[in-house]
């Protein structure tokens, strides 16, 4: 369980990085034709269901980029978790990612799902993700496939019987 300070914690750090900072020059590095913003919706994902993400591009040389992410899902109906049907489930994903390539790329990357099902029980779910993006620089189209590792370090008895749970993930957006 997730007690209120480490709650807040997390939104802290999630807020702090995806805020834009600024100075004289580009301090990420980019070449001018890059995007560094992107808005897209993740079917299946690191929410499990869907999520509504933002990411941010930190910093680019050449090929290598290097970006965080953060979204949002929220059901108010029941879903099903290891105590059966519950009310409202929130999810919120973030992540650090590598890329690789210009508008065809090699995606990697470590984060975390904070899960919390009816306001009362809250877990953190480490992940692992590698796959591919495609990001046209001309009019901002966006898609991603991933394969995402889940790590479960806590017993969930009715169906994560294995360490690590392998899933996919599709996303679609605009980047500006």
């Amino acid at each position: 369980m997730i007690n209120i300070k480490q709650l807040k914690f997390i939104v802290i750090l999630c807020l702090f990085f995806s805020q834009p900072l600024s100075s004289q020059d580009d301090w990420t590095g980019r070449d001018t034709t890059t995007k560094a913003n992107t808005i897209y919706l993740e079917l299946l994902g690191s929410s499990q269901l869907y999520s509504i993400n933002y990411d941010r591009l930190l910093f680019q040389k050449n090929k290598k980029k290097f970006t965080a992410n953060i979204g949002l899902m929220y059901l108010p109906f029941g879903v099903f978790n290891k105590f059966g049907n519950t009310g409202s489930n929130v999810q919120i994903p973030f992540s650090f990612n590598y890329l690789c390539g210009k508008k065809h790329s090699f995606i990697s990357g470590v984060g975390f799902t904070f899960q919390n099902y009816n306001m009362k029980e809250s877990y953190i779910l480490p992940l692992v993700q590698m796959g591919y993006r495609f990001q046209n620089s001309s009019n901002g189209f966006f898609f991603q496939s991933t394969i995402i590792g889940f790590v479960h370090y806590f017993e969930y008895p009715l169906y994560y019987n294995y360490p690590i749970k392998p899933w996919l993930s599709f996303g679609f957006g605009r980047s500006f």
